[in-house]
């Protein structure tokens, strides 16, 4: 009995420093998230998009979906993480759940107020000018792209010019909630293409309202998002004037790759000259992502391991008194059988 004691004790102090790191490790809710502000006032962009659009735009949908992401996440993990983490995370590999839509529309419309400036549009100058110049042909060419993908997006949803993880700018579009970010690519530019974009203005007319988004872009802002997307690329691949020959090792140990792979089916950025280079080597979002899979799966199998032990813990004890009760009903027997009168005794 007093061993079986000792252990339920030591099986206690176990479960009480298990729950201690729990809460070391506890991470508070941040505050809730707010609504960011114009880049400029609501009437800035009249006649061209009117200060009653950007009220019920920005003050009413924008503000909805933000009020509602509050209001999906409270109470459960998602409420520690930021804004892109949360959109990351709740892709879920291409099966959303709820609070990604509103995440992901949070964000998407952020960006789209500040790809757009009173007195812009134009033409872009400089880098941006010559990427666009080497990718579509000209800028009539992407202009026609960009529309086209505006025009020809069913319903809902976006145009976007974005760069892949080899620099090289492309043209897409997306449905509802979804973007580029969530496929691996860095978008620096986007037009909404959702009905309540436009319709106080040109109503149906969506084709109306593309040509007088054009009028509108900020290409000083976009040119500064290729900027910092080609410096990032350059800062995971390697400058572009090192040869093929002489590859750039990622910055991780030569450990991680097999640990990651292996442990938890995550593949991490390979050496330049790989032939699987360009579809491992992440954005910064995908890195978010590979981080947070990782400590989801560490946490899971932490709590699966506590489960063990405490299933082991119980058999243990159940061991221990069984074993103890087992003795003492051997010793009364044997007390019995020596006791004067019975056939061991006499």
């Amino acid at each position: 009995m007093t061993q079986s004691r000792a252990f339920i004790g030591q099986t206690i102090a176990v479960a009480r420093r298990v729950a201690g790191r729990r809460m070391l490790s506890y991470t508070a809710p941040r505050a809730a998230f707010e609504l960011p502000p114009l880049p400029y006032a609501m009437d800035a962009l009249e006649p061209k998009m009117s200060k009653t659009t950007f009220e019920f735009h920005y003050g009413k949908h924008h503000a909805a979906y933000l009020n509602n992401l509050n209001g999906q996440i409270k109470g459960k993990d998602l409420e520690s993480m930021s804004l892109e983490e949360v959109m990351l995370k709740t892709w879920n590999g291409g099966k959303p759940t709820p609070e990604f839509n509103n995440a992901a529309q949070v964000i998407n419309h952020t960006f789209f107020w500040e790809s757009m400036g009173p007195n812009k549009g134009g033409e872009p100058s400089g880098k941006l000018a010559d990427a666009i110049q080497r990718d579509f042909g000209s800028f009539d060419a992407f202009k026609d792209a960009f529309k086209t993908a505006g025009a020809t997006q069913f319903g809902s949803g976006w145009a976007w010019l974005s760069t892949d993880k080899s620099g090289k700018l492309e043209v897409t579009k997306t449905p509802n909630a979804e973007n580029p970010w969530v496929h691996g690519k860095t978008p620096i530019l986007t037009m909404d293409v959702w009905e309540h974009a436009y319709y106080l203005d040109v109503q149906n007319r969506r084709p109306d309202y593309m040509t007088t988004f054009f009028d509108l872009i900020n290409w000083d802002k976009v040119a500064e998002r290729y900027a910092a997307a080609v410096k990032q690329t350059l800062d995971v691949h390697g400058r572009a004037d090192i040869a093929e020959s002489k590859p750039r090792l990622p910055k991780h140990p030569w450990w991680a790759g097999t640990f990651c792979w292996y442990s938890y089916g995550v593949k991490p950025a390979a050496p330049r000259g790989n032939p699987d280079y360009a579809a491992t080597v992440g954005s910064k979002l995908e890195m978010k992502d590979m981080e947070a899979r990782l400590t989801e799966k560490l946490t899971k199998n932490k709590e699966d391991l506590t489960k063990e032990i405490g299933k082991v813990a119980i058999s243990h004890a159940k061991i221990f008194a069984g074993a103890t009760a087992l003795g003492t009903f051997g010793a009364a027997l044997l007390a019995i059988l020596r006791s004067p009168g019975s056939f061991v005794g006499s």
